[in-house]
């Protein structure tokens, strides 16, 4: 064989090859970076208690790492009966950006009591994105009712009520341990007491003996402020009655609801330590109705 026809094979050789280079190319994309569509929950873990008939509402929010579409929002069947999600489908998302999920969670009145577990996910076509949002929700109820303080309420099973020092407190332990960070993760409470006619104090006489609005006698009552710094403070409605709510700093933080009753007036506690707690002692507040 000649140079010349070595040549031109070579180079014929060389543009085959070139061919398919440019072939592949085309058709075989680039995989997209591992984390281009992950997902982040604005939450990790979600604790929802309800009581059989009650409907309570949660605002989530995920974020992706880039532009994404044609998604569609589900829920495992093991705690599809107690939600509804909205939306259910999105037809595009902005990475970055975060994206916002309502959640109805409702236990019809013929609810099994126990605790539920599954989680929510975001699919894209079908596969599955990661990550999902876990959630546990728990139906329980043990009915309380004090005509003292005329109210009738509910709180999770497994939790006792006991007096303390002239309050009502529901714990899921019988006696409270030392504050620690371990104690203030494991053990709840929620408390429950009638005010006394002075600030700090419990008794029979009526915190409020000229039935001011509640906000009135709020300012009145804590004329010289409290005994933790305020962080906060609205006006709300707790079984049907104005109440006033703040929350305060100190050992962790805590909310305290101020419900007017007449001359009475009822405070609630509980701390914001750990989240999962915190779902029970909503659920508890809203079971809440007066006599």
């Amino acid at each position: 064989m000649n140079l010349s026809v070595r040549s031109s094979r070579i180079i014929q050789l060389a543009i085959c090859c070139v061919a398919l280079i440019v072939l592949f190319s085309v058709l075989i994309k680039p995989a997209a970076p591992q984390n281009a569509t992950r997902i982040v929950w604005s939450e990790s873990h979600l604790f929802v208690t309800l009581f059989p008939g009650e409907a309570v509402s949660r605002s989530v929010q995920f974020t992706s790492a880039a532009d994404l579409d044609q998604l569609t929002i589900g829920v495992v069947p093991a705690i599809a009966a107690f939600m509804h999600v909205d939306p259910l489908s999105l037809e595009t998302v902005v990475g970055n950006q975060p994206q916002p999920i309502q959640l109805l969670f409702q236990a019809p009145t013929t609810a099994v009591v126990g605790t539920y577990e599954g989680t929510i996910h975001v699919r894209r076509g079908t596969a599955t994105l990661p990550d999902t949002l876990k959630v546990t929700v728990s139906v329980a109820s043990q009915s309380f009712s004090n005509s003292s303080l005329g109210l009738d309420m509910r709180f999770p099973l497994g939790w006792t009520a006991r007096e303390a020092g002239g309050a009502t407190v529901f714990s899921n332990v019988t006696q409270s341990s030392e504050i620690s960070e371990e104690t203030l993760a494991t053990e709840s409470f929620f408390e429950i007491r009638r005010l006394g006619n002075a600030a700090g104090t419990i008794g029979p006489l009526p915190a409020n003996p000229n039935n001011l609005p509640i906000e009135q006698w709020f300012d009145s009552y804590f004329a010289n402020g409290g005994s933790s710094p305020l962080l906060s403070r609205e006006v709300v409605t707790v079984g049907g009655r104005p109440a006033v709510r703040i929350e305060v700093s100190g050992i962790g933080q805590s909310v305290h609801y101020y419900i007017g009753q007449g001359t009475a007036v009822i405070e609630v506690t509980y701390g914001l330590f750990t989240p999962r707690f915190v779902g029970e002692y909503e659920a508890m507040l809203g079971s809440m109705s007066f006599q």
